[in-house]
């Protein structure tokens, strides 16, 4: 504790991450090491779920169970996520096809992204917008927000609709690759009917979308 705090006072912004095997994660460790780690390197993840469920292991809580008896609650906590529904000028509607790993399929979404740290949604909805699909705005509204898994997470996701686009170029990060695909938005909400359209966060936005008359 001593070294770690000599160590911020030099850098504020420095975190404290062991490097450590799924497995080694433990409820042991978390009560030995929580007051002096700020997290871990989660070492060869076989997937996104060995990830999140590490997270909800150094995240969980204490909740009093309908019986009146008391247990662990394992959530995995969010800053939240923005999603975008992009409008050309001539109705059509902008959506990123892009590999999904845990599905081992292609998905075709709205542009949508995690809050990261210091960042607000709305910045956020601008980011995801300009890096997916190499547009900017001249109007982004945000239209309401929901929980993806209300049983899963905290996370809440904001809708916004971004109109009046401008090229901007798009900019993916190292381990994205987006293919920007145009549709009307009858084919979007055929495509959901259909089961083409399979991703949830997408899904729900579009819900949001057609409630309030916006597309």
């Amino acid at each position: 504790r001593d070294m770690q705090n000599r160590a911020k006072r030099i850098s504020p912004r420095l975190a404290f991450l062991p490097l450590m095997y799924f497995g080694e994660i433990r409820r042991p460790f978390v009560d030995e090491y929580r007051e002096v780690i700020d997290g871990v390197v989660v070492a060869y993840p076989q997937g996104r779920d060995d990830v999140e469920q590490a997270h909800a292991i150094l995240n969980d809580e204490v909740v009093v169970l309908p019986s009146g008896k008391e247990g662990e609650y394992h959530y995995v906590h969010s800053l939240g996520s923005a999603c975008v529904i992009p409008i050309t000028g001539d109705g059509t509607i902008l959506l990123v096809n892009q590999f999904r790993y845990l599905g081992q399929r292609e998905s075709l979404e709205f542009p949508c992204g995690a809050v990261k740290e210091g960042a607000t949604h709305d910045q956020t909805a601008w980011h995801e917008l300009a890096e997916e699909t190499g547009h900017s705005a001249v109007s982004l509204v945000c239209i309401g927000e929901f929980n993806p898994y209300n049983g899963v997470t905290d996370e809440l996701c904001r809708v916004y609709v971004a109109r009046d686009l401008r090229n901007v170029g798009a900019s993916p990060d190292d381990t994205e690759e987006f293919e920007v695909v145009r549709l009307p938005p009858e084919e979007i909400t055929r495509r959901i009917r259909d089961g083409a359209i399979w991703d949830g966060m997408s899904i729900a936005a579009w819900c949001l979308a057609r409630e309030r008359g916006c597309v």
